[in-house]
């Protein structure tokens, strides 16, 4: 079934040159006085913050990200457990160059563990 999340990939520390959390999130249940709020918003003619409930933190050596397929913009999530997601990218209209982003961040991150592993072995 398909559902709503926010992605972000966060450094736990400034000292580390690449991030090594991945952070998911949701939107959470609004409350009536959330809800009161968001609608005057939307009557000022601004855009409502959408509230987010964080869902799951992992660290990204658990994780492995890949494209699954470039041109539907559609990533793939493969954790240690051995369960799979599929993302599909919703970009809002003046980000269009946020799969170009994810692209790099993949990349680097592939690039990153492969040395990792080389100097372990």
């Amino acid at each position: 079934r398909a559902q709503m999340v926010t992605v972000g990939i966060f450094r736990t520390s400034p000292h580390l040159t690449l991030p090594d959390v991945m952070l998911l999130a949701q939107p959470a249940a609004i409350c009536d006085d959330s809800n009161r709020h968001s609608s005057a918003a939307q009557e000022r003619g601004k855009k409502p913050t959408q509230i987010l409930e964080l869902t799951r933190l992992l660290p990204l050596k658990f994780v492995e990200i890949s494209i699954h397929n470039s041109k539907k913009q559609q990533l793939h999530l493969k954790l240690a457990s051995g369960r799979s997601f599929y993302l599909q990218l919703c970009l809002p209209p003046d980000r269009g160059d946020l799969f170009i982003q994810w692209k790099n961040l993949i990349y680097f991150l592939f690039i990153s563990a492969n040395a990792h592993s080389r100097t372990q072995a």
